[in-house]
């Protein structure tokens, strides 16, 4: 039975990525004050002015599909909810500035934790299935109520209290902060598990394409961090992507 399992990066994942502390500068000369982009950027602990540097070195074409690759969840029981594991490290020593991630501001009182719901409802909505087409029926979790889980009638509950994967679809976002984040930062990586029965799907993508898919479901809360990549041997700059719109982080 074919399975799709699918995480971005996870604050697991990324504190493995580096075995050093990544400092947050500043991506224009110290003569030059940063935009909002590239200080919002800067505020998650991405720092965007080596990005281009280490991507150079890497030999990266698209970092960014790499890096929305690289957080696998091998056991959705046993690492927990929007906890996925390091599945592969597309290049040791690459810090976070060299993958794309889903960034939100979470204002200093509220709970990061009240967001997940929303940010399940939105990876549902980004993936464009419809499961009751196919039979299912949408329940509560009996482990985590802010995943959105659509199972058959009859499909069991595990010993670890979530729904069998071969009988269910689960959906689950997540915010978490980046190792190397300023402490008294807002800004969070938006982490999400998609998980279950996808048998009668073709794999859903883990690509730009669906990250922005993702952003657009929830535009005056999500961003997109983009890395630089290179195309045709050119290096193109790190972006952010908001409200449908592109911003160059130079």
């Amino acid at each position: 039975m074919k399975k799709c399992i699918i995480t971005t990066l996870t604050a697991v994942a990324l504190a493995a990525c580096s075995s050093t502390p990544e400092q947050v500068t500043p991506s224009t000369s110290a003569s030059e004050p940063m935009s909002a982009e590239q200080a919002f950027v800067a505020s998650a602990g991405i720092n965007v002015a080596g990005a281009a540097n280490e991507v150079d070195r890497q030999g990266f074409n698209n970092a960014t599909d790499v890096g929305l690759a690289a957080g696998m969840a091998s056991d959705f029981g046993a690492v927990g909810l929007g906890l996925g594991v390091l599945g592969i490290l597309a290049s040791p020593g690459m810090g976070p500035e060299g993958y794309a991630h889903i960034l939100t501001n979470i204002p200093a009182g509220v709970d990061p934790e009240s967001r997940r719901q929303a940010y399940s409802e939105a990876v549902y909505r980004a993936t464009g299935l419809n499961p009751k087409a196919q039979g299912y029926k949408r329940v509560n979790s009996p482990r985590n109520t802010n995943a959105v889980v659509f199972i058959k009638d009859g499909c069991p509950i595990t010993k670890r209290n979530y729904y069998d994967r071969k009988c269910s679809m689960v959906f689950f976002g997540d915010a978490q902060k980046i190792k190397d984040a300023p402490k008294s930062s807002n800004t969070y990586v938006v982490v999400f598990n998609i998980l279950g029965d996808f048998k009668n799907y073709k794999d859903i993508p883990t690509d730009e394409a669906f990250a922005r898919r993702f952003v657009d479901q929830m535009p005056s809360e999500l961003s997109l961090y983009i890395p630089p990549k290179k195309v045709n041997g050119q290096m193109q700059p790190a972006k952010l992507y908001r409200n449908g719109k592109e911003t160059a982080l130079q």
